[in-house]
């Protein structure tokens, strides 16, 4: 990574990605600002930062809307049973008169 963003002004990561002094270093203070997509910064060497001047930012409620939207479809999917109707289709079990679909099957 150090030699890919060497000449980068700014670096966004996710949770995985560790930003270490090496970082910083290969950047000799070009780097301004490091911004997290999430809730926590401990992947980030904050010390090297503030030696190097850089800002660490993050974004913790970024994605709630989304994972809220996410929940209420879970909630949905299990209300409906779509797993166990999905396994049926596998199993290409009929259901009710004339089968599940049309035509014929192949």
């Amino acid at each position: 990574m150090c030699s890919k963003i060497s000449q980068s002004d700014a670096l966004i990561v996710r949770s995985g990605t560790k930003v270490s002094c090496e970082v910083f270093e290969s950047c000799g203070g070009k780097l301004r600002v490091v911004g997290r997509a999430g809730v926590g910064i401990d992947n980030v060497d904050l010390a090297a930062a503030t030696d190097y001047g850089c800002s660490v930012v993050n974004a913790p409620t970024a994605n709630t809307v989304a994972i809220a939207e996410h929940g209420i479809a879970l909630l949905a999917t299990m209300a409906r049973n779509v797993a166990q109707a999905d396994a049926s289709c596998e199993r290409e079990e009929e259901e009710g008169e004339g089968g599940s679909g049309y035509g014929r099957r192949r």
